[in-house]
């Protein structure tokens, strides 16, 4: 009888761009940190074929993940475990800190570039609550151009799964592209922000353009798929600009 070897390639942790490190005097003004993340709960879904005209995009609700509470907890236990800084829970109004991004259009579709003076008055709101002197965002990032799963992966944002055929050749990904943002909440000041790309290579049983018709041992296959890339993320990119140590 013929064996099959199945090799599933990780590459959890591929961080973007040279962040810049927080200089030693702001770090020794943090106390009172919070995370907020905005990755909302829509699963994007790409397919690219050999040609443009074959390609397809779409989304998927994907609510019972609850990534937005994840990923929180992940910073907060990375802080916490770290103990240099308080941790405060918060909460926040996830519709309202949207706002940071520059196009509010349909999820996966649009680049989601930011400006953080868009919720200034939300944050102050947070600083007057809590007494958070900084916020870590992580927010939708795309992919750059030229990425190591293939040359043509700038049309995926955020969190998903992605198809690429071409050639004769099929492969499936399931991918995190986030950025993770640090602000003082008394100056506004951006104390440093950071891509954060992974993706890992899995089965092509687990590509089904309909997302909702895959089984929920799949789903939840994915689901830890994709969380398993965000907790590695995270914690390389705080360690990558020494907010732990």
């Amino acid at each position: 009888m013929k064996r099959l070897l199945l090799i599933i390639f990780v590459i959890p942790i591929i961080v973007g761009c040279a962040a810049p490190v927080i200089k030693p005097e702001k770090l020794s003004s943090i106390k009172k940190v919070s995370a907020v993340s905005l990755l909302g709960d829509e699963l994007c879904v790409n397919y690219l074929g050999t040609t443009v005209f074959t390609k397809k995009r779409f989304s998927a609700n994907v609510e019972n993940w609850n990534i937005n509470e994840f990923v929180q907890q992940e910073v907060q236990n990375i802080i916490l475990a770290d103990g240099y800084y308080t941790y405060i829970d918060i909460s926040v109004n996830q519709n309202t800190f949207t706002n940071i991004y520059k196009s509010r259009e349909a999820k996966c579709i649009k680049t989601r570039d930011f400006d953080i003076n868009l919720i200034k008055d939300e944050i102050q709101v947070i600083r007057a609550t809590y007494n958070v002197d900084t916020l870590i965002f992580v927010l939708e990032s795309n992919a750059p151009t030229q990425y190591y799963i293939d040359s043509r992966t700038n049309v995926l944002i955020g969190y998903g799964l992605y198809r690429s055929s071409f050639l004769g050749i099929n492969e499936t990904v399931s991918h995190a592209f986030v950025e993770v943002l640090v602000i003082d909440t008394g100056t506004m000041e951006k104390l440093s922000a950071i891509n954060a790309w992974g993706f890992e290579r899995i089965d092509n049983k687990y590509w089904n353009e309909g997302f909702d018709n895959l089984s929920s041992d799949d789903k939840k296959f994915v689901e830890y798929s994709i969380k398993k890339t965000l907790k590695s993320n995270l914690q390389t990119v705080l360690r990558k600009i020494n907010i732990i140590r």
